[in-house]
């Protein structure tokens, strides 16, 4: 049997605070998976952030493979941001404005 890596995700301590993100990337991980709890689809991930699908579905792997961890810091990020303002459902419709306006 051949086992297959997926080298698309990256977890480097010296970067975005230890969480995995896909590689060549600023993106998180928890971000993909916060956006997709969201109702975005692989194809509006692609499109807005520049991935191909195969970078996506990584994440969302990786995210299945280790979901109770990266929902706790889910959860702790949203803590975090009702007390500083925008919440990931109000960025999700500044880009969704921005999408139709252009």
């Amino acid at each position: 049997m051949m086992t297959l890596a997926i080298t698309h995700i990256v977890c480097d301590p010296g970067k975005r605070s230890g969480k995995p993100y896909i590689a060549g990337t600023g993106i998180t991980v928890q971000h993909i998976a916060e956006l997709c709890n969201l109702g975005w689809t692989v194809e509006d991930l692609t499109e807005e952030f520049e991935l191909t699908a195969g970078q996506v579905y990584a994440a969302l792997s990786y995210y299945a493979d280790h979901q109770d961890e990266i929902d706790r810091v889910i959860q702790g990020a949203a803590v975090k941001v009702q007390n500083i303002g925008t919440s990931m459902e109000a960025w999700k419709h500044q880009i969704e404005a921005r999408k139709a306006s252009s």
